[in-house]
Formats: structure tokens, C-alpha cells, sequence
């Protein structure tokens, strides 16, 4: 979904408990959108431009800078369909050789966004070296171009051409996991649900931030902050990533779990991260409740006085701060990183 809000949003964030810095981010989007005729633009191309443009604007002002120690590089992965390109945040701190490795899908509403924001530098590093785990984040293919399902299949892809040959991206197969924010969530908990339902190899761990899980009925969360709270195109977008034929049973993750008497066959444990005044909120507590149910490991948090994207605001409010911390502490348990004798041996 889109990661910005609209002019209407002062009213409609009144009252509301955010934090000054929230407040001043929200001031900041609205001042940089009125001044960027790219926004208004019909051409999706300057769109992006622009939507790039004030992502990391925003994060030189309102994200904590990457920490050192941290090297980001970029590589390029033979899936043997297509090349797919990573961005890769890696810890020196890491041991040589193998290392626990989180798949990372970023946000942008499906339609824009991209792995080399400076936003996403910013957090990534940080939360690489934080939770000591090597992340690779996946430029995948976007709509309306490639419609579903096409940006879950890279990482279908991407995944398959890792466990391929681990080794040459320094990937602990054992300790391989999936994340992503939003627009991204929604792709990696598609892809991770058709992959455990046809039995692929184990997963070690699935984040999903604010995820985008359903394709309507979001429930009342939407109805309370779906207007004037960045994601007022929902509609729009679900036309553009879904057009007529393109769903299937995948589709809505949340849906798909609704569906299941059974557990997903080697569905991994689950973190789920929303955001008190999202519109996705409820749905993606649904979601974690319906793995709860089907009796799969899952710890749902949510970001008290937290907006979709607020949590990258890690520079400027204790919230963001306590997001990103959970999270990493989260990633550092499930992928065991206080035990690198035991999985080096």
C-alpha cells in the first residue's frame, strides 16, 4: 500500500496519542507531497521517482543512521528462469562462512518501492547487527507491469536458488527465513504458505510488518482510519495487482488460513507486527489468530500509537524504537544467533 498520507490527515489524526515526532513526520509528508508535481503526475514512472524521492528525504531526517559495521552490498542471483538482484546486509561480527539469513520483501503498496532506499539501508543494517543475521532484501517485480502472482514468485525463486547453493551467499540452509513490510508481508506470507503447502524445505522463521493479508473485508480498522491515514487507495491498488483471473487460493493469506481445518504442513513460527491506528491492523491480527488457531507458533505486537510507516521514525520516537528493538530481539531468538558454536560445529 502507499506509504503516505493525504491532506485531510491533521483532522483525522486528531486526538489521537502520537508522539511529537509522529506529528512533525506527518507535517514533513504533506509539505513535501504539496511541493512534488510528480505526485500528481499520471505517468507511473515519475510517481515512483518522486515516492523515492520523499522516502528517503524523510529518512534523513526522522531514521537513525546505519550503524557501522554493517557492509551492504549488491548481487545478482540465477534463479535459471531470470537473474534476480539482492541487496545484501551483512554484520561483521558474523562468523566466516554460513550464516542465518532472512529473505526480506519491502513495502511500497505493491507498486512502488524499492530495496535501495535509504530508509531501508537505515533499518536493515540496524537490525542486521542487532539481531546478528545476515538479510537479504529482494527487488522483486511490481505492478501494475507484473500483477500477482508474479512478485511471489521471485522470491519463490529467490529461495529455491539459495537452497540451491547456499554457500555462495554465506546462507546457513538450516537457518533461512522470510520477511517483509506491508506490501511486501503480504508477498511473503503468500509465498510461504504456497510454499510449506507443497511441502518445500523447512522455513526457519516469518516476520511480517503491517501486512497487507486480505484482499477486502478489512474490518474495523479500516473503517476508523481508512481515509486520511495513507492507505486510502486500497481499492485502486487491489484492481491493479488482481486483475480479473490473476487470484488464486493464495491470493488473500488471510482467506486462506480462514479455509484450513488443518495446520499448514512445516509452517515456520511467526512474528506478526501492527500498527494501533492502520487500517490493516485487523486483519493482521485475523491473520495471526488464525495461525494461533490452526496451532502454529505466532507472537502477534502491536505498535501502540504507532501509523503504518511510523516505525522506521527510529531517530525521532520511543515507539519506533521499541518496534525495531522487538523485532530484532524476535529474529535473534528465532534464528538462535546466541548459539553460533552449536550450528557451527
Amino acid at each position: 500500500m502507499s506509504e503516505h498520507t493525504t491532506e485531510a490527515a491533521p483532522a483525522a489524526h486528531a486526538g489521537l496519542r502520537l508522539e511529537p515526532g509522529v506529528l512533525d513526520w506527518l507535517s514533513r509528508i504533506d509539505e513535501l507531497i504539496a511541493a512534488d508535481a510528480r505526485f500528481r503526475s499520471p505517468d507511473l514512472a515519475e510517481q515512483r521517482a518522486a515516492a523515492l524521492d520523499l522516502s528517503d528525504a524523510l529518512a534523513r531526517d526522522f531514521t537513525a543512521p546505519a550503524p557501522t559495521g554493517v557492509s551492504i552490498d549488491e548481487l545478482e542471483l540465477d534463479s535459471g528462469e531470470r537473474m534476480l538482484r539482492l541487496r545484501r546486509y551483512r554484520p561483521a561480527a558474523l562468523p566466516s562462512g554460513p550464516a542465518p539469513t532472512q529473505v526480506f520483501l519491502h513495502g511500497g503498496g505493491f507498486v512502488k518501492g524499492s530495496p535501495r532506499e535509504l530508509q531501508n539501508d537505515r533499518i536493515l543494517a540496524a537490525r542486521a547487527s542487532e539481531a546478528g543475521v545476515q538479510i537479504l532484501s529482494l527487488t522483486y517485480r511490481l505492478a501494475p507491469e507484473h500483477p500477482y502472482p508474479a512478485a511471489r514468485d521471485d522470491l519463490t525463486l529467490a529461495l529455491e536458488a539459495i537452497l540451491a547453493d547456499p554457500a555462495a551467499l554465506g546462507v546457513d540452509a538450516r537457518r533461512l527465513g522470510v520477511g517483509g513490510n506491508s506490501a511486501g508481508a503480504s508477498i511473503a506470507a503468500s509465498a510461504a504458505l504456497k510454499w510449506c503447502a507443497e511441502g518445500r524445505a523447512p522455513l526457519a522463521h516469518l516476520c511480517l510488518e503491517v501486512p497487507a493479508v486480505a484482499i477486502r473485508d478489512f474490518g474495523e480498522s479500516y473503517r476508523l482510519y481508512g481515509s486520511g491515514f495513507g492507505l486510502d487507495d486500497i481499492d485502486q491498488l487491489t484492481a491493479l495487482i488482481l486483475p480479473p483471473g490473476a487470484a488464486d487460493e493464495y491470493a488473500s493469506p488471510l482467506a486462506y488460513l480462514r479455509g484450513r481445518r488443518q495446520p499448514v504442513p512445516g509452517f515456520p513460527p511467526a512474528l506478526v507486527m501492527t500498527a494501533e491506528y492502520d487500517p490493516l491492523r485487523d486483519t493482521g491480527e485475523a491473520f495471526a489468530h488464525e495461525l494461533e488457531r490452526l496451532g502454529h507458533a505466532v507472537t502477534l505486537y502491536r505498535g501502540e500509537g504507532q501509523l503504518h510507516g511510523s516505525s522506521s521514525l527510529s531517530a525521532r520516537t520511543d515507539g519506533a524504537r521499541l518496534w525495531q528493538r522487538h523485532c530484532a530481539d524476535a529474529l535473534r531468538v528465532a534464528y538462535a544467533t546466541d548459539e553460533e558454536g552449536e550450528h557451527a560445529a
